[in-house]
């Protein structure tokens, strides 16, 4: 005798098959995949952020580390703060730590005069400035 399987049985199976298919493909959107250049993007910023992790940065600095400029300086809680300054893989804002910082209006001046930030980390610099 053969075993037809039910209307529910089936449902069952179906539901288990799209659960396992979907855990073994990641389920997941592509936007909220990480590309390789952001991968890069947020490895240099975690790799300056370990090197000066206990260094207190006396003055902002910038420095090129795997041919991204980074502009570090100290968070108005006393921590350094690291910023990609021309990111080409989103966000196209990277910070690390997320830790708030005031921004001298002359370097912010500077930085954008020079054309060494991208638009977003300009917007961002700007409303960071040091206002009198």
């Amino acid at each position: 005798m053969k075993h037809t399987p039910t209307h529910t049985q089936r449902t069952v199976l179906a539901l288990t098959m799209a659960t396992i298919l979907a855990a073994a493909t990641g389920c997941t959107n592509s936007e909220s995949r990480e590309t390789p250049d952001e991968k890069a993007e947020w490895s240099v910023l975690q790799a300056v952020e370990l090197k000066h992790r206990d260094q207190p940065l006396a003055e902002p600095t910038v420095q090129t580390i795997g041919g991204h400029e980074v502009l570090g300086l100290r968070s108005t809680s006393g921590r350094n703060v690291w910023i990609l300054l021309r990111p080409t893989a989103p966000p196209y804002y990277k910070q690390l730590p997320s830790e708030n910082y005031i921004l001298p209006a002359e370097l912010a001046q500077r930085l954008i005069r020079e054309h060494r930030v991208s638009y977003t980390v300009e917007s961002v610099l700007e409303s960071r400035v040091d206002k009198p």
